[in-house]
């Protein structure tokens, strides 16, 4: 199967998935939600646009003297100081389980919200999409789960009181 054949089949496959979700024969779909795709590891991860500030490279942080190995450090942007919180020692098994060490964080997501700032470092920002779904998606075959940064502001600092810079 050439390129052209490929891209045909996979659009083909998509409106046959959007034709079966169809409820009644009236078009209607589960709503859209807003999402930032990123992998770590061998994982997919979901974060909504609402709680991402900005999207930057990751260029190192300075380290601090932590006992959580997840804290990688400390970067400041705009006149704020975020804690870098590693989500590959977060969401996956350490180095030495899963057969190698990780690869370095390429992206970092500055996360909405009061102090103490955080910003997640992933392998990689894939994207903006517009998924269906709750909690996991399918982007393409590949399955996205939800992230939600609260359960991180509760093990790194304190919930957020819904203040967005």
């Amino acid at each position: 199967m050439n390129r052209q054949e490929e891209r045909a089949a996979l659009i083909l496959d998509r409106r046959t998935r959007a034709l079966a979700e169809r409820k009644d024969g009236q078009g209607q779909t589960q709503a859209l939600r807003a999402l930032i795709i990123a992998s770590v590891g061998s994982n997919l991860l979901g974060f909504d646009v609402a709680e991402v500030a900005a999207v930057i490279p990751f260029e190192g942080c300075a380290r601090m003297p932590v006992s959580d190995p997840a804290v990688l450090g400390v970067v400041g942007r705009a006149g704020r100081f975020y804690s870098v919180i590693g989500l590959a020692r977060v969401v996956t098994q350490p180095a030495g389980e899963a057969g190698g060490p990780a690869p370095a964080p390429a992206h970092l997501l500055l996360l909405r919200g009061s102090a103490p700032h955080m910003a997640l470092a992933v392998d990689r920002v894939l994207g903006r999409f517009d998924l269906a779904g709750d909690t996991t998606f399918d982007l393409d075959g590949q399955w996205v789960a939800l992230f939600d940064p609260e359960s991180l502001r509760r093990r790194f600092g304190r919930a957020s009181a819904g203040g967005h810079p």
